[in-house]
């Protein structure tokens, strides 16, 4: 019953990242949508049936030997990430794409939305590599904790 349900919540999540999020799906348009910013259609069409699959991806840890096939558990939790990543990654450019074109239409309410260099100077004044260094310090910290738990033995 559960694993109903876990599939059911796959499917709406699937549902509602090609209609709603995406704005994908006009049957008109041939499964997509009149207005689009990336030249290529196959990428919309690869983004719908990877969603799809991808999204599904979690049903591999259900399969009861699967983990001795990868060698261990922690190796399919890591792919598993890795797909999760690159499933999230293409869902945020069709979605940022299609959040611009909304908003470029008129159809919202705010009409100027000022830029980041046209707000008055803040009277903090950050280094200019303050970000590169905070990048650095973050992906260092992330790699370290990911060699830890890598390298860990298995309880």
């Amino acid at each position: 019953l559960w694993a109903l349900t876990f599939a059911a919540s796959t499917l709406f999540t699937y549902y509602w990242d090609v209609y709603i999020d995406w704005g994908l799906g006009c049957k008109g348009q041939k499964m997509l949508r009149q207005q689009r910013m990336f030249s290529k259609t196959s990428f919309y069409y690869f983004a719908i049936v990877s969603d799809l699959f991808l999204r599904f991806s979690w049903c591999v840890t259900l399969l009861p030997g699967l983990s001795t096939f990868f060698g261990a558990d922690y190796y399919l939790t890591a792919i598993l990430s890795v797909v999760e990543v690159f499933r999230r990654t293409i869902w945020l450019l069709i979605r940022v794409e299609y959040e611009h074109l909304y908003n470029s239409q008129g159809y919202r309410r705010v009409e100027y939305i000022p830029l980041h260099f046209q707000a008055p100077p803040s009277d903090k004044i950050q280094p200019k590599n303050a970000v590169i260094v905070e990048l650095s310090i973050f992906v260092i910290l992330v790699l370290t904790i990911s060699g830890m738990a890598f390298f860990q033995e298995p309880p």
